[in-house]
């Protein structure tokens, strides 16, 4: 007699490997079948360093994440000078005493690398059950079809699924199979303001300009032309203070050379001199030291009216595209992935997935909209403090189960006052 061994959870195929698809296969792995589709040959991850908040970074914690392979640092500060290096604005934080951590800068591919090993190390090494994320790179996907869950390759292979999440970024190629409108298919809009980017070992910064915050004192520093260009740059150290983030922040108008949609274009110290000539000699003498300085165009998507279409959904900067000044997009991925924690349930399958789907979406998608626009407006407003006046609404998310609970009472906050 032939025994039937039932299937175990679903099957999941997650387009993109990048910080979201990482992460939400983490979560999956432990009760579904997950298979991560990366269309790059290797794990290559672009970007400097980027900010994870406190509740965001103790959600990782529960996950396994091994902070000592990332090198976080800290911030306690935020301080924020005009370029004639006058400190118009000290401002500690006490996040770790209010939200029970601290704001903390991370290496994003060392992030990236940390994610990928949550999402597809063997389950004995992490302590948990299930089967690794397998991951396939070099997977381009070509269509999706939202009603079975099917997944064609533009090299013919094809995947069936209960269900497909587009983790895919901001030149999402699910999202327009999820959404039936324009604002899907055109490109995210440019926010009017580029953005130059370079890392460079802290050792040398602060040999050549001592005004950079010290391991004593862990700082997010700001300086802002204040005379009207609104050309502004930060800095932030990272890789357990073995480096500096520097982003320096330049009105697509005042560039002589403007990059071209969302790409990461190479550019020279010269190249930035012209547009912070006038900023101290320690920030210009930095500059000259820098290699592989990035220029980025900063672009954001409008809130989008569904993130759920029959079998597929859409995660990450592939749903909320945002720009980066309140460093979010990271965070809300990841709150993004936590959410995902309501199909660990062995009474969801594949009649009910869009079911819980739904209640998903009654939560993420308010909430990463609120955020999408808290972002853009800092741009426009040019007020920086922004980003720790609405800390009490990012960092005190209660999660997905939680909020789901409120929002039934009437109760959930959906408005960063």
């Amino acid at each position: 007699m032939t025994t039937t061994v039932p299937k175990r959870g679903l099957d999941i195929t997650i387009v993109g490997g990048g910080l979201g698809g990482a992460i939400s296969a983490r979560v999956l792995r432990t009760h579904h079948n997950v298979t991560i589709l990366e269309r790059t040959p290797h794990a290559v991850e672009f970007g400097a360093a980027l900010l994870i908040g406190p509740s965001t970074m103790q959600y990782l914690d529960k996950l396994g994440l091994d902070r000592s392979k990332i090198g976080c640092v800290g911030m306690d500060f935020v301080r924020i000078w005009t370029k004639e290096e006058i400190l118009v604005h000290d401002h500690a934080l006490n996040w770790e005493k209010d939200y029970g951590d601290k704001w903390l800068s991370n290496n994003r591919a060392d992030l990236r690398n940390e994610f990928l090993r949550l999402a597809t190390a063997p389950s004995a090494e992490l302590g948990v059950e299930g089967n690794p994320a397998k991951i396939v790179f070099g997977a381009e996907v070509a269509a999706v079809d939202t009603q079975t869950g099917k997944l064609t390759l533009k090299n013919g292979d094809v995947y069936e699924s209960d269900l497909v999440i587009g983790a895919d970024g901001i030149n999402s190629i699910v999202r327009p199979f999820v959404v039936d409108e324009p604002v899907a298919v055109n490109p995210p809009k440019p926010s009017g303001t580029s953005a130059f980017r370079f890392v460079i070992p802290a050792k040398e910064a602060m040999e050549i300009y001592p005004h950079l915050p010290g391991p004593n004192q862990p700082s997010l520093g700001i300086m802002v032309a204040a005379d009207g260009s609104q050309r502004s740059l930060a800095f932030y150290p990272f890789r357990d203070f073995t480096m500096f983030n520097f982003i320096m922040l330049v009105p697509d108008n005042l560039l002589k050379d403007p990059v071209s949609g969302s790409k990461n274009e190479l550019r020279s110290a010269e190249d930035v001199l012209v547009y912070f000539h006038d900023f101290p000699e320690g920030i210009k003498a930095i500059l000259r030291l820098a290699t592989n300085i990035r220029l980025w165009q900063i672009r954001h998507q409008d809130p989008l009216p569904t993130y759920v279409k029959g079998r597929v959904m859409l995660v990450g900067d592939a749903a909320h595209a945002m720009t980066p000044t309140q460093s979010q997009g990271a965070n809300q991925a990841i709150e993004d992935a936590e959410g995902l924690e309501l199909l660990n349930n062995d009474a969801v399958d594949r009649d009910s997935l869009n079911a819980v789907l739904q209640q998903w979406e009654r939560v993420r998608r308010p909430r990463a909209s609120i955020v999408q626009d808290l972002s853009s407006g800092v741009l426009s407003s040019h007020d920086i403090t922004t980003v720790y006046k609405h800390a009490p609404f990012y960092w005190s998310y209660p999660g997905i189960v939680k909020s789901l609970e409120l929002l039934d009472k009437g109760e959930l906050i959906t408005y960063a006052g």
